[in-house]
């Protein structure tokens, strides 16, 4: 073990399949996915920020600010 906690892939809606660390897409991969389709994510939300990095090592503020259909405000971390 790598001492990284296990990835899980939701298979079908309902199952969950351990995901081996080198088919992880990398974090702005994953973002980019979202930005495509916020709805991924279980509810409609518009998407109002993201975190931009200069690399990716660097670290600190949220990854992604959204509405919900109520306004209110999701913070997205990833």
């Amino acid at each position: 073990m790598n001492g990284e906690p296990p990835m899980w892939r939701i298979v079908d809606g309902k199952k969950l399949v351990k995901e081996q660390s080198s088919t992880m897409r990398r974090e702005d991969e994953v973002e980019d996915l979202v930005v495509s389709d916020p709805s991924c994510l279980g509810k409609p939300l518009l998407i109002i920020g993201r975190q931009r990095r200069r690399s990716i090592t660097e670290n600190g503020g949220v990854d992604m600010l959204a509405l919900d259909a109520n306004a209110t405000t999701v913070l997205v971390e990833f």
